[in-house]
């Protein structure tokens, strides 16, 4: 080990700062919470379909006052849950707006077009600092979206 050390055949590890794990954790919460979202929705429409139930624009305002008519458990639980997962998801989203309102480098990258507050904050996490890469083709390297080889010898780009 110490002649690996000695001669810099281990690489350097990056380590990212207090500040910007916790940050991470506010983005990876978002995500968690977004998700079950999604399953949840999933859940409640398996459970209309199961009982041969149609209700039209589902999960508007209208759509969620018929289903509390219908006076079904397992669909007045799951919304009970869905109204919770939503007020956190919400209030999440505030709290990364106001992460990347005082974050420089995650404030820059939200001002191009198509990054929402919560990609912007996800990148300046995730890269964060820019200079460790000598350039752009390793930073997309990093984050999965470098250019690839089939077998068939055709170049494919995808994300991992």
């Amino acid at each position: 080990m110490g002649d690996l050390l000695r001669t810099n055949y281990l690489p350097m590890a990056h380590m990212r700062d207090e500040e910007t794990r916790e940050k991470l954790f506010v983005v990876n919460d978002r995500v968690t919470y977004g998700l079950r979202r999604g399953e949840l929705r999933g859940m409640i429409r398996w459970f209309l379909k199961r009982r041969g139930i149609e209700v039209e624009r589902l999960f508007s305002d209208e759509g969620i006052k018929r289903l509390r008519e219908l006076r079904l458990q397992e669909i007045d639980n799951k919304l009970v849950e869905l109204n919770l997962v939503e007020s956190i998801k919400e209030r999440l989203d505030r709290q990364i707006v106001d992460i990347v309102s005082k974050d420089d480098r995650a404030r820059l990258l939200d001002t191009l077009p198509g990054v929402a507050p919560y990609t912007a904050l996800f990148l300046a996490c995730v890269l964060d600092d820019i200079d460790r890469f000598p350039d752009s083709k390793h930073a997309c390297a990093y984050l999965g979206l470098a250019r690839g080889w089939t077998s068939q010898r055709t170049c494919r780009t995808w994300a991992t």
